[in-house]
């Protein structure tokens, strides 16, 4: 059996360490390539997790960081030009976007390990680590706030089972935060780029 604080000091893992501002671009988007989906995604969180939030966030001040972020080869070159940066701007002018901006305490790419328990095919119980990474999560009175942020193009039909096929996702970073932070989770967001709609995760106790 072990523990968390045993599995951080194994690992090595600074829960407290903001994320390092040197990143190693992916190798499937090094090329020149039209971007799919998925490395989209890649590109916003990139600059979601590089921003300085104290700055006004709008269309003038993303395009210099993309032009930046291009410059300094953290993103490809013309990478940024393939996404929405309106849809950046427009998750700070919710009200999930603004408590995020109000928050002191802030981790952005937070990695994670976990020990969790699960059922091997023998019906025996036996314990896996689990790496993840946390998007962005906050403190607030009452607790930590959690967020976890998606470029996927859905259907407003198709919604609930998008939402339904992430739980187990959330509910893993609900576990992380409580076990390896020791402190309560306050509430747990999705968010939709695509549809700029946040929703509130149901997070078991």
């Amino acid at each position: 059996k072990t523990s968390v604080t045993a599995l951080n000091e194994k690992n090595k893992l600074d829960i407290h360490a903001h994320l390092s501002q040197e990143f190693k671009l992916p190798d499937f988007i090094k090329s020149d390539n039209k971007l799919s989906a998925a490395q989209k995604g890649t590109v916003m969180h990139t600059i979601m997790s590089q921003m300085d939030l104290k700055e006004n966030i709008d269309q003038a001040y993303l395009r210099e960081l993309a032009a930046q972020l291009e410059y300094n080869n953290i993103l490809p070159a013309e990478s940024t030009a393939q996404i929405d940066l309106g849809k950046i701007e427009s998750f700070f002018h919710t009200d999930l976007g603004q408590r995020l901006l109000k928050a002191e305490n802030i981790y952005r790419e937070q990695p994670f390990t976990l020990p969790v328990k699960v059922k091997a095919a023998d019906d025996q119980e036996c314990t896996v680590l689990v790496q993840g990474i946390i998007d962005c999560m906050w403190q607030e009175e009452g607790g930590w706030v959690l967020l976890d942020y998606k470029s996927n193009h859905i259907n407003r039909q198709n919604t609930s089972e998008f939402i339904q096929n992430y739980q187990a996702q959330i509910e893993l970073y609900a576990q992380a935060i409580r076990e390896i932070w020791q402190e309560p989770l306050k509430a747990a967001y999705l968010y939709l780029f695509h549809t700029e709609r946040a929703i509130e995760m149901k997070i078991t106790e």
